[in-house]
């Protein structure tokens, strides 16, 4: 049996404050509802919008099956919000996840083992990390926060908390800071934004040339990995870009070649149809991968507060059994 409808979980961050780029991110917070406005971003008032702004939103994507794998998800801008404005989506920066054993017994509910003292441990997944590169995580035992304060050789750590719990010899510890990154941590300037643009061409089965606004060819790259969606913003084909070019008589308009050709048997005709970039990123059961979504409100005139318009991350993936 595939993975679930319900087993693909959407979240926004813990911690949301738009006027503060410190606190806002985090690791994930309340899930998202399908359809439920104003879930990522708050409503746009009259004022904002007469201005214009950039806000950022944190949003988490999981894979809850136990027993399938995500493997290779694109992620993507499935349906962009109203022209002017615009949404781009960023891979968030990460803590590497890693994992390793408690080799011997630790009881701490007796006496406590005091911060500091050396604790042994084996098995450090990834293997290609060390017991250096744990020093300054934060992991939970039970329930009980910890942060791993030192490091003094291969094979043992220290805390910097006193452990008053009892911990048994071979007990799995994870990191648990994976997704605590904030705004101020990310670079929106250098870092590859992911966006959604319009066809401007008609696309047939066979075509290996697609048109995207000029404005638009500076978002794009050899070897992106792409979606195109129909004018009802569903899918109907993936690939990889192989080559952008200026139109030869239109400045307005860049050339997109394909790697494949579009094979599908829907027409898409000019203005209809979207094109969006994305990155690639495999979930094991349990896995989540965290993003950035950039909203770009445009100046305008306006004589009322309005509600943001609706968009959609697209999220498609080979559904295999987890090994």
């Amino acid at each position: 049996m595939g993975i679930l409808f319900s087993e693909v979980k959407y979240y926004v961050s813990e911690h949301r404050d738009f006027s503060d780029d410190t606190v806002n991110g985090g690791k994930p917070g309340a899930e998202i509802v399908n359809d439920t406005i104003h879930s990522i971003f708050p409503e746009i008032s009259a004022t904002e919008r007469e201005s214009g702004f950039t806000r950022y939103s944190k949003i988490f994507i999981f894979n809850k099956s136990t027993t399938r794998v995500m493997k290779d998800c694109i992620f993507y801008i499935k349906q962009d919000v109203l022209p002017p404005d615009r949404i781009r989506l960023f891979e968030s920066s990460e803590n590497s996840s890693i994992s390793f054993d408690n080799k011997n017994e630790i009881l701490g509910t007796g006496s406590a083992v005091a911060a500091g003292t050396a604790v042994e441990i084996n098995n450090i997944l990834p293997d290609t990390f060390s017991a250096s590169d744990l020093v300054g995580r934060k992991v939970i035992i039970g329930s009980t926060p910890l942060t791993i304060a030192s490091s003094p050789d291969g094979t043992h750590i220290s805390f910097a908390e006193n452990i008053d719990i009892d911990i048994v010899a071979g007990y799995k510890i994870s990191t648990s800071d994976d997704f605590d990154k904030y705004q101020n941590h990310q670079n929106f300037i250098s870092d590859k934004g992911y966006i959604n643009s319009l066809l401007k061409s008609t696309l047939t089965t066979g075509a290996t040339e697609i048109f995207i606004p000029m404005v638009d060819k500076i978002k794009f790259e050899a070897s992106d990995t792409i979606v195109i969606v129909d004018g009802y913003h569903r899918a109907v084909y993936r690939g990889e870009i192989d080559s952008i070019a200026n139109h030869g008589t239109d400045p307005e308009i860049a050339i997109v070649t394909l790697v494949k050709p579009y094979t599908s048997s829907v027409t898409i005709p000019s203005n209809e149809g979207y094109v969006s970039n994305g990155m690639k990123h495999t979930l094991k059961p349990g896995e989540g991968k965290s993003f950035w979504l950039e909203l770009i409100v445009s100046p305008s005139d306006a004589i009322d507060a309005e509600v943001i318009n609706q968009f959609q991350i697209g999220t498609h993936f080979d559904d295999i059994t987890a090994q």
